[in-house]
């Protein structure tokens, strides 16, 4: 009996060792077809690998992440976007509901939480969990 293909999913960040970090949790449940670090190589390889889902981060050197899931969202409808983010600003997360993203989480989020996001983008759905909010302590 051959096995039920499993979705395919490009994971895109600047910083290499999350790449290899989030790589390693996700091949679990799912084909990772590649993992981009240099921002002018997205579209290319999204177009070449077609997966299922993109994992990208908002904070690119080069082109930033929301231009480039408005460009992915353009160049391939097909493929749903999570952004992923460091930092927890509505600004941010207004944008990529804006643009068609899937999904939004926080970078510091546990590996289920992106687990959850790439379920619901699969579907259609999109999820945009409240974010945390941090509060400084005053004297």
């Amino acid at each position: 009996m051959a096995r039920a293909s499993r979705p395919r999913v490009l994971i895109v960040d600047d910083y290499p060792g999350l790449v290899s970090a989030w790589r390693r949790w996700l091949q679990l449940s799912y084909d990772i077809v590649g993992g981009v670090s240099d921002s002018g190589q997205v579209l290319k390889t999204a177009v070449e690998l077609k997966p299922d889902v993109i994992v990208l981060d908002v904070v690119m050197p080069g082109t930033n992440g929301l231009d480039l899931c408005r460009d992915i969202r353009r160049t391939a409808p097909e493929t749903k976007v999570v952004l992923v983010s460091a930092a927890d600003e509505e600004q941010v997360r207004s944008m990529a509901v804006n643009l068609g993203a899937s999904a939004f989480i926080l970078k510091s989020s546990e590996p289920q939480e992106l687990d959850r996001a790439i379920q619901h983008a699969l579907r259609g759905e999109t999820y945009f969990p409240p974010l945390v909010r941090r509060y400084r302590l005053r004297n």
